[in-house]
């Protein structure tokens, strides 16, 4: 068995395909695309060119590498952005955090933390 779709080329998202309500999807990969922009590929072969709100929504909710973007689940909705001083249709992409306890890419590692005998190191000089 074929899945025929690895065969169909990516497909950039617009606006009459969030016409029946918000889509989910997931972050297969992310690459520097056209114009200065990043475009984010998820796993069912779509794609959508970022601009500014959705890049900052993304690093915001995974962190600013875009190597820990992947494996993380959006919503694509149909909204506004403010641009070039006027509102303009756009997808608006809401990233969606896991369940509390499992760890996302964009949460900080914990810094260990030693008692107050750590500090009696004798430093020379």
């Amino acid at each position: 068995m074929v899945d025929a779709r690895k065969y169909f080329g990516v497909t950039f998202v617009t606006l009459e395909d969030l016409a029946d309500g918000p889509q989910r999807a997931v972050i297969d990969r992310v690459e520097e695309g056209k114009y200065g922009k990043l475009n984010l590929y998820f796993t069912d072969n779509t794609a959508i060119g970022l601009n500014a709100t959705n890049s900052r929504a993304l690093a915001k909710a995974f962190g600013p590498e875009t190597n820990d973007w992947p494996r993380h689940a959006v919503e694509l909705s149909a909204g506004e952005v403010e641009y070039q001083d006027k509102m303009q249709p756009s997808i608006l992409i809401t990233p969606i955090k896991p369940p509390p306890g499992e760890k996302t890419a964009a949460e900080p590692k914990p810094v260990p933390r030693g008692d107050s005998r750590d500090m009696d190191d004798d430093i020379p000089f």
